[in-house]
């Protein structure tokens, strides 16, 4: 509670101290060293598995076949 009392009483105050906390906190990750923050790199793994036996999925009709069905059939102004 103390510690709240004095930031609403002193608002300028409050803020100031943490201005100051957020400067050393900055020069503090400067200076952190290689050996305190290192690179690293994360592992990875990708599986790729392919079924050998599995059948290959089917189609209803050939592409070719629908294709042509569509041409053949007569445009709604041939019909009247």
């Amino acid at each position: 509670m103390k510690l709240t009392q004095i930031a609403v009483d002193n608002p300028v105050f409050a803020t100031m101290m943490m201005v100051a906390l957020l400067v050393m906190g900055l020069f503090s990750y400067r200076q952190l060293g290689v050996d305190q923050f290192p690179n690293v790199d994360f592992p990875v793994v990708v599986v790729h598995h392919r079924l050998s036996r599995a059948p290959r999925p089917r189609r209803s009709r050939p592409r070719s076949a629908a294709r042509s069905r569509k041409r053949s059939t007569p445009s709604p102004a041939s019909r009247r």
